[in-house]
């Protein structure tokens, strides 16, 4: 019989593409030690779907409601959710049974990891940030062990008497691998200019989105080339205010858009190792997702925290990565002058290449391995 691995978790990209990480490198260990396995993504929203799909990796829904820590009437439906997530939730993992969960964390695990505490079925947590959330807190008392990308995480759940292993963010290497020209060619742009990304996460930041439209002219007639995933809620408006620019700029700078600016609602993973590869500087927000994979290519980036995120999260985030030499332009304060300020101090070859070396030292190639290879031991 099939040894049975359920990886759960849910919301953003942030959650989904880990455990894609860690399902391929099971498979991978299970091939190379002869064994079968049988491994299965169970999650709520469209993201984690569309990533399980994307991956051929075999996945089941949820209905998770959703913690809201502030007043919203989503609450009072949320609530009407609990007993359904909870009997699929028994029901789901009874027909499956795995031998083992991995949960990224998050409400979407809480029904699922109560649900393995009914069946006897050892759960293992992972915490992407640097500030444990409500949920994880809750969760890791289940925990066989929680897994961690920042030391200060790990502190955090050491003095909670949990058990935990340092191993870094689970990523996706296959992001990680166009060469610069190649990348240019397949987005039709020119690879003797310099390439700047704007990335929101997998569901696109109303803010980064901002501060690409009010500096598009300026950065197209820097010579920039703009890479710029809006998110699919914001595509629709991004694109009618690009062209309203084109219509605007005709005979002047509405050309160099065409040529130097190409906007995507969402980036699937080849579309994403494709944009990686062209740029020269990134501008993200802090999830973790995205600052282990650009700093495993060594890619310098300019991190705008989101305000306000559960904790503080992103805010901690960003101040690791600054003291490997990212450049941190507060969520709060970020304005285009700043943000285009600390692009051009990156895309200054002698200061890029030094951060680029920095940040290569963030990122923990074999983190889905050694959760594999835990995983596997049971």
């Amino acid at each position: 019989m099939a040894f049975r691995v359920l990886l759960v978790g849910g919301g953003s990209g942030g959650h989904v593409y880990p455990l894609v990480a860690v399902a391929r490198s099971l498979k991978k260990l299970a091939d190379a030690r002869g064994e079968k396995i049988s491994v299965r993504i169970m999650g709520d929203g469209r993201f984690v779907a569309r990533g399980a799909a994307e991956a051929g990796i075999p996945y089941t829904g949820i209905m998770a409601p959703k913690l809201r820590r502030y007043a919203s009437a989503g609450s009072f439906f949320d609530i009407l959710k609990i007993p359904l997530a909870l009997a699929q939730s028994f029901w789901k993992l009874f027909w499956f049974m795995p031998d083992v969960i991995f949960a990224k964390g998050g409400y979407t695990c809480a029904f699922p990891t109560l649900a393995a505490r009914f069946y006897m079925i050892p759960v293992y947590l992972h915490e992407s940030d640097s500030v444990p959330g409500l949920a994880n807190r809750i969760l890791a008392k289940r925990a066989r062990v929680v897994f961690t990308s920042f030391a200060a995480a790990d502190q955090a759940f050491k003095a909670m008497g949990r058990a935990t292993m340092m191993v870094g963010n689970p990523f996706r290497p296959e992001v990680c691998c166009v060469e610069r020209t190649a990348a240019h060619q397949a987005l039709k742009l020119d690879p003797a200019r310099r390439t700047v990304l704007f990335i929101g996460g997998s569901q696109g930041a109303a803010q980064i989105n901002d501060l690409v439209l009010n500096s598009l002219v300026q950065m197209v007639n820097k010579g920039w080339n703009v890479i710029h995933q809006t998110g699919d809620a914001n595509f629709a408006g991004v694109q009618k205010t690009v062209q309203q620019y084109l219509t605007e700029g005709k005979g002047t700078y509405a050309a160099a858009i065409g040529a130097q600016y190409r906007a995507y609602a969402f980036l699937n993973e080849g579309e994403l190792a494709t944009a990686y590869g062209a740029c020269d500087v990134a501008v993200t927000r802090a999830s973790a997702g995205a600052l282990t994979e650009l700093a495993f290519i060594g890619k310098p980036m300019v991190v705008v925290p989101l305000p306000g995120s559960a904790n503080n999260h992103q805010q901690e985030n960003a101040r690791e990565l600054a003291a490997l030499g990212a450049a941190v332009v507060d969520g709060v304060n970020a304005t285009p002058g700043l943000v285009m300020q600390q692009v051009e101090r990156l895309l200054d070859p002698a200061v890029a290449a030094d951060v680029s070396a920095r940040l290569h030292t963030f990122a923990h190639p074999d983190a889905a391995d050694r959760i594999a290879e835990v995983l596997l031991g049971v």
